[in-house]
């Protein structure tokens, strides 16, 4: 039996190795762009590697070149660039999948869609755009000697370990628009050169107290990623800022601890147990509870009054719950505690969740240990 499962699984092996096209014959695709144009039209742009047949590829000054094609709809767009393109796209390593805002605006269903592009990579991050995607992609190059997909990666990571970004790989952004307990956050990308509108646009780019070693790294492409764009379902809803998404991804537990600055001070916040999350019913009134006990470290000598940082996380937690309950996006999973009250999947879906989750009032409250260096 043993023998019998071997040579099965060898001459599957050997079956696939047929069909599979050689390297040399595909074009790795690192980061693709979706913009939505003023006459409707979808486009779609992806960077690929140069080789060293430039006449083939057109060849780009920093070793990558950018195809594109714009149809009436997504499918058909990417189907023509497929079309046009002189090798065999291949989206398995593809790191970045940036999305113009109005084009998600356009097609609700655009990010299930690209998870059912042949070979997508499940781990790709999505990014959403304010300005034209193909112009942020021309600004985007790794500096000389690196490539581009290691470059997105380390800048994408520190990013994530700061906090300043939300987690938005394409595989948990999927389930979070299809599961219904959980709205989805995906991160937001400019450039600093842009003009003072789009800035306007990203509310990100205002108070971030983090993401200077992304700015100082990101001064040669003027690319940066902070903040967080919010979905209500499938639908784009608003945007949160550096700090917003920082104290966000701390009390979900998504990063391990926070550098808060106060007026009298900067200290850093790790969690010690909790934040908890609940929706609890006072006076017929739904409550978004959150409740938890945090480790707090004075930075820089400086003096601590528990009683005051306190109250301001309290106010600055309670100010995001009420950003997000404007937006309809419930980034915190409030509904997966409240579905908890329905025994079938039915009757949760016909609770009108949402509405009582705008309408619901919230209940915040932190314990704060004071720590030592």
């Amino acid at each position: 039996m043993k023998l019998r499962l071997i040579l099965l699984l060898l001459f599957t092996l050997m079956l696939s190795g047929c069909t599979a096209l050689n390297t040399e014959e595909q074009l790795m695709v690192v980061v693709m762009g979706i913009d939505h144009t003023e006459d409707q039209q979808f486009r779609i742009t992806v960077k690929v590697p140069s080789f060293a047949s430039s006449s083939e590829s057109g060849g780009g000054a920093d070793g990558y070149i950018s195809l594109s094609a714009t149809a009436k709809d997504f499918p058909s767009a990417l189907a023509k660039l497929s079309s046009i393109a002189p090798r065999t796209l291949n989206y398995s390593q593809t790191r970045q999948l940036l999305i113009h805002n109005n084009a998600l605006l356009a097609a609700p269903d655009l990010i299930t869609t690209l998870s059912h592009v042949d070979g997508m990579r499940s781990q790709a991050i999505i990014s959403i755009c304010t300005s034209e995607t193909k112009q942020t992609m021309e600004g985007l190059k790794a500096s000389i000697g690196t490539r581009l997909s290691r470059y997105i990666d380390s800048t994408l990571n520190t990013s994530l370990k700061e906090g300043i970004i939300p987690d938005s790989t394409l595989i948990r952004t999927l389930s979070q628009i299809n599961g219904g307990y959980q709205d989805a956050m995906l991160s937001i990308i400019t450039q600093q050169s842009s003009n003072h509108a789009q800035q306007a646009a990203i509310p990100a780019m205002q108070k971030s107290s983090q993401g200077s070693s992304q700015q100082e790294e990101s001064k040669e492409n003027d690319i940066l990623w902070i903040g967080a764009a919010a979905m209500d379902g499938k639908t784009l809803s608003g945007y949160l800022d550096g700090f917003e998404t920082m104290l966000y991804r701390f009390i979900c537990g998504e990063i391990d601890s926070i550098t808060y600055t106060t007026d009298d001070g900067v200290y850093q916040l790790t969690s010690r147990f909790g934040p908890h999350f609940s929706v609890d019913q006072k006076a017929n009134t739904d409550v978004l509870q959150i409740h938890g006990k945090i480790n707090l470290l004075p930075q820089y000598g400086t003096e601590a009054d528990l009683d005051d940082i306190c109250q301001q996380l309290e106010q600055d937690t309670e100010n995001l719950v009420k950003t997000l309950q404007t937006l309809r996006c419930d980034a915190l999973g409030f509904g997966g505690h409240y579905s908890k009250k329905y025994r079938t999947l039915t009757a949760w879906e016909q609770s009108g969740w949402k509405d009582a989750y705008i309408a619901a009032d919230t209940d915040v409250s932190f314990s704060l240990t004071l720590m030592n260096e």
